[in-house]
């Protein structure tokens, strides 16, 4: 039986598989490669065939399993880049598998020319990190690369750093305030801000949100101030839908909706995402679950 062309390719890509993957085996050191001894190796093509393969042995994912944490996602990045080479299915299952890398958001030990270099919670060699992956918008959804764009304030920063949660100093609110806010009442809250000359501050409004303060919030909702020079709309529910729990985030949510009807499905960030895609990133729901309330809203 005479063999066809495309038999003649699948062979010689299934030997060229093997033979790259025998390759990763004896460059390994301790069961882990470097990304940076395979780079030149893994081309576009191989990486098409490599997701291809219908040899169970070999994958893409066990391809990451055995490159080192250090050049990790140097791997990623160039796997993402090549996703139009991957089904659907497949890139799913890289996109999940990159989504949920690294241990700890605040510490990465990263491989650089010249050596390695640390990266602790605290922002340092910012020249080296915007030009790294780990800074990279195209493996944003990842929890320690959304952490170190926002540090490095690239584009679209302030709506991703509402996936992580905004910080916020504790007010030492005067006896009166305070006590408007957790009675939410309006009218003392404006009394009591107006004798105390409190500023209307981002600390302040998540002490209104945190205590579920919904009268109040709908009030500053439509002080201009709040909008204008405090925080943006869009980044304001970014905030609220990634980083609150159900009975919190979506009285809050309503409420916007309220004083505002068409804003939460006009928001968008810089890559065209929506408030729901959001709501996957938080921590504090199970946005997949029936009950979720913040994917319902």
């Amino acid at each position: 039986m005479a063999i066809t062309e495309n038999e003649n390719g699948t062979a010689a890509m299934d030997a060229q598989i093997k033979e790259f993957f025998d390759f990763v085996e004896r460059k390994m050191v301790r069961r882990y490669v470097s990304y940076n001894e395979i780079a030149s190796r893994l081309t576009p093509e191989l990486i098409e065939g490599i997701a291809h393969c219908t040899t169970k042995k070999y994958s893409l994912l066990k391809l990451a399993r055995l490159i080192n944490a250090s050049s990790r996602f140097d791997f990623w990045k160039k796997i993402f880049e090549c996703r139009d080479l991957l089904t659907k299915e497949e890139f799913f299952q890289i996109w999940y598998r990159a989504l949920n890398d690294r241990g700890s958001i605040f510490f990465q030990e990263v491989e650089v020319p010249f050596g390695k270099v640390a990266y602790f919670s605290n922002l340092h060699e910012e020249a080296l990190l915007v030009t790294l992956p780990l800074t990279d918008a195209i493996l944003i959804d990842n929890p320690s690369v959304k952490f170190r764009y926002t540090q490095v304030r690239k584009p679209g920063w302030k709506m991703v750093r509402g996936m992580i949660g905004r910080r916020w100093q504790t007010l030492r609110l005067p006896e009166m305030l305070r006590n408007s806010i957790e009675e939410d009442n309006p009218g003392k809250f404006n009394i009591s801000r107006d004798m105390s000359g409190q500023k209307l501050s981002f600390s302040l409004l998540g002490e209104v949100m945190e205590k579920k303060a919904f009268k109040i919030f709908r009030m500053l909702l439509k002080e201009e101030e709040l909008l204008q020079k405090v925080i943006p709309m869009d980044e304001l529910c970014a905030h609220i839908s990634g980083s609150y729990t159900d009975d919190l985030s979506v009285p809050l949510l309503c409420s916007i909706e309220e004083v505002f009807p068409g804003t939460l499905k006009e928001i968008r960030d810089g890559w065209g995402r929506n408030l729901l895609w959001y709501a996957l990133h938080n921590r504090k729901t199970i946005w997949f679950h029936p009950k979720c309330g913040l994917t319902k809203c």
